[in-house]
């Protein structure tokens, strides 16, 4: 089971952070910058999320009182400056345009914050990312105290003013009560009056929509009869002709010799008539990568049945095609015992091309099959040996191989049948997911490990040991694209 990931809280519109490394995040959500505790115990982040929470609700004193309990046993210039905040009432507020928050301070002090006591030991205990943004926040709320003084002012002056032309406070907000009234009634007038004019031009619209019915109407006896003769010979035409044309043009290809192409429209007609008996001895033929087809049967059902094999095309190999099955087959170890091997001598390698051949393959099907000489190279990264070229009919892919055809056509990432599924696979355990971890045939970190197929589709190059029981198998194989060799 997967670690709970935790998370950090902005303080300013209170949705989650990743938490990382860095001492300084910034949240994805509105941009805001924050100090983090990297390394703290569970316990203090949670605590610390809480209080982020509090400001971004503009709750100062709950956010205060947490982040004194925090300091008191934990003083770091995170708490320091989570103080600072909830006195100065830094928190969010709604943009301009209504939509998402911006930084904002609430709360007018008579200190300034450069020379506030928890700044200035925020600030020796900060190293220079976290300085930086101590200064960046302290430029911030002196931008907005000043705004603060700005409206104090202005709103004191505007309370003389009212003083020296003889208004009282009594006599302005009764006249902004009369203002508001005139301007409800205005507005209740207006509404009135639009939705009485709304009842007319939907009772005009329905006037307009029973006349056009009427006129469809006498319209449809007469041309229905006819549109329906035109739909029936449409729909034969989509559902039979057109199939017919492309059938005849694939036996023109056929006796033409033009496989690959015949190929491409066979497949593309899938049950007609006998499109898929004149397709099976070129099923090869016109296959692009990424392509899926089916070739041998195996166990796949939870109780053993055998049904078709599904391949994924790779691409071509000397004429040839190169095949990777589309889900993983069965589970087996790379070899039996934990010795240091190389795929030239892993018992995963002599079942690919015994056991398993026999089963997958009928005698016909492996006549299709070509032997390919197979290079395993060094695992660079970890400095074991890839062991000698193998001439081999069944493998699995290299980590050079699955680098370069699992960034193209097809993705890495596998799922398990019922069958492999039932004998106990390694799943990925997210939820919605059913990938599987497979071998590849590379060496892993050292010479008794080997390298897999993670959950992701990625390549792991310091892959698992070789006698582990739980990897899937994800068989690869090339095979002539014409039924029987040119002579």
């Amino acid at each position: 089971m997967k670690a709970k990931k935790q998370t950090a809280v902005c303080r300013v519109c209170g949705e989650p952070i990743p938490l990382s490394d860095r001492r300084v995040l910034v949240c994805p959500a509105c941009g805001a910058s924050q100090l983090s505790l990297p390394g703290a115990p569970e316990e203090e982040q949670t605590h610390i999320a809480d209080a982020c929470r509090y400001l971004s609700r503009g709750d100062f004193y709950s956010a205060l009182r947490l982040f004194e309990a925090i300091d008191k046993t934990d003083p770091t210039p995170l708490s320091q400056c989570g103080k600072l905040l909830a006195r100065y009432g830094v928190t969010g507020a709604r943009g301009p345009a209504g939509e998402g928050k911006e930084e904002v301070c609430l709360r007018l002090t008579m200190t300034d914050v450069r020379s506030d006591p928890d700044f200035l030991a925020a600030r020796r205990g900060a190293d220079p990312e976290e300085r930086a943004f101590l200064d960046a926040l302290a430029a911030r709320i002196e931008k907005e105290e000043a705004r603060l003084k700005l409206r104090e002012t202005k709103e004191k002056r505007e309370r003389e003013d009212r003083e020296e032309n003889g208004y009282s406070e009594e006599y302005l907000a009764a006249l902004k009560r009369e203002e508001e009234r005139k301007a409800r009634e205005k507005r209740l007038r207006e509404e009135k009056e639009a939705e009485e004019n709304k009842k007319e031009e939907e009772k005009a619209r329905r006037i307009i929509r029973a006349r056009r019915r009427e006129l469809i109407a006498s319209v449809l006896k007469i041309l229905l009869p006819a549109a329906a003769v035109c739909l029936a010979l449409l729909l034969a035409g989509v559902l039979y002709f057109r199939p017919l044309a492309r059938y005849r043009k694939a036996e023109a290809e056929l006796e033409a010799g033009h496989y690959a192409s015949a190929a491409r429209l066979l497949r593309e007609l899938g049950d007609f008539k006998d499109a898929k008996e004149l397709l099976d001895p070129y099923r090869f033929y016109g296959l692009e990568a990424g392509d899926v087809v089916s070739f041998g049967t195996y166990p796949q059902e939870t109780n053993g049945t055998k049904t078709p094999i599904e391949w994924i095309v790779l691409g071509e190999e000397e004429g040839n095609v190169l095949l990777l099955s589309r889900r993983i087959l069965d589970v087996k170890k790379y070899n039996e015992t934990h010795i240091s091997v190389t795929w030239e001598t892993c018992s995963l390698r002599a079942w690919l091309g015994g056991e398993f051949l026999k089963t997958a393959f009928s005698a016909q099907d492996r006549e299709r099959l070509v032997e390919t000489v197979r290079t395993t190279a060094d695992n660079t990264a970890q400095g074991t040996l890839g062991g000698a070229p193998t001439a081999d009919t069944v493998f699995c892919l290299s980590a050079e191989e699955a680098k370069r055809y699992f960034g193209e056509a097809v993705s890495g990432s596998a799922s398990a049948t019922p069958y492999a599924v039932a004998k106990s696979i390694y799943q990925d355990d997210e939820p919605g997911s059913d990938a599987c971890w497979y071998w590849l045939r590379t060496p892993g970190s050292s010479q008794s490990n080997a390298a897999r197929v993670d959950f992701d589709g990625s390549v792991n190059l310091r892959g698992a040991m070789v006698d582990y029981s739980k990897y899937g198998v994800r068989p690869a194989i090339v095979v002539q694209i014409a039924e029987y060799p040119s002579e």
